[in-house]
């Protein structure tokens, strides 16, 4: 199981929400469910070399009390027909989610974390 990454930014939650959907749409197989109201976006990645079904990747941005945002981008290896029996998705889980955190962070044109 994955640790989700967290990504922190000095930008408002919904424009936040907002570039993440745009990289949703432009990563994912396919885009699950999107909930403006709780900014919550779910999507799957598809096949590919290290797994049968892709991830099930949850991303959550969130108010961080100062004028900025806080996203949580929760990658799972998707258990479905035979592939249910898969365990492990040889770090892909973690890849996706950084990707994922980092062309967020390159549409909003936020410096890398630590810069």
């Amino acid at each position: 199981m994955a640790k989700p990454v967290v990504e922190q930014f000095a930008v408002p939650p919904d424009a936040v929400f907002q570039a993440a959907q745009a990289v949703a749409g432009e990563m994912a197989k396919t885009v699950d469910g999107v909930d403006p109201a709780r900014r919550t976006l779910y999507f799957n990645t598809g096949m590919s070399l290290w797994s049968w079904n892709g991830q099930n990747v949850t991303v959550a941005v969130a108010n961080d009390g100062a004028g900025g945002s806080t996203m949580h981008v929760d990658p799972q290896v998707k258990r479905s027909g035979l592939s249910s029996l898969q365990l492990v998705s040889w770090g892909e889980g973690p890849r996706v989610a950084k990707k994922f955190a980092g062309r967020v962070r390159e549409r909003l044109g936020a410096p890398a974390p630590g810069v």
